[in-house]
């Protein structure tokens, strides 16, 4: 005659069989299981207790820098085009000069 266990019985028994030093086909002699039953019930218990997680997607953001080979400045007499290899100084030099 087959035991029929109940769902909590089922996790005793797979709460159990962590401490268990054994192989799976001891543990199941000893509590008198299938071992189909043990897999399946395995299966069953840790797919309910995943179910409980909620699946997080993490996304990073990225900022682009477009830069451009020039750098251009509407003046009134124009348009005046600088090259970005400029160091920092001369385009300040140059825009201080042109605002005098």
């Amino acid at each position: 005659m087959k035991n029929r266990r109940s769902a909590a019985q089922w996790q005793q028994l797979i709460n159990r069989r962590k401490e268990f030093d054994g192989t799976n086909v001891e543990f199941c002699r000893r509590h008198g299981i299938s071992m189909t039953s043990f897999y399946k019930h395995q299966a069953s218990i840790r797919s309910r207790s995943t179910n409980n997680f909620i699946q997080v997607k993490t996304t990073t953001e990225q900022t682009r820098f477009e830069s451009h080979a020039e750098l251009q400045f509407d003046v009134r007499s124009g348009t005046l085009t600088l090259p970005m290899s400029l160091p920092v100084e001369q385009v300040v030099a140059i825009v201080r000069g042109l605002l005098r």
